[in-house]
């Protein structure tokens, strides 16, 4: 094998150890972003209940400040 033969497979060793590490960077940052986006999705669930919960408190307030407001 000749030094030029030699250098380009080391070359494309590297290359493809690059390649390696930023696929596994890549997969990591897409697995965050999953949980990231579940746990936005479970938040947002839950503020939406909660919002449900409030304005039936609200309602039922409104009620209760009806009978006594004057007509």
């Amino acid at each position: 094998m000749t030094e030029l033969e030699t250098l380009l497979l080391n070359a494309l060793d590297e290359l493809q150890q690059q390649h390696d590490r930023q696929q596994q960077i890549y997969q990591q940052e897409q697995q965050i972003l999953r949980n990231m986006f579940g746990r936005i999705m479970q938040d947002n669930q839950s503020l939406r209940e909660q919002l449900d919960t409030l304005n039936g408190h609200v309602a039922s307030l409104q009620k209760q400040l009806a009978r006594f407001s004057p007509s």
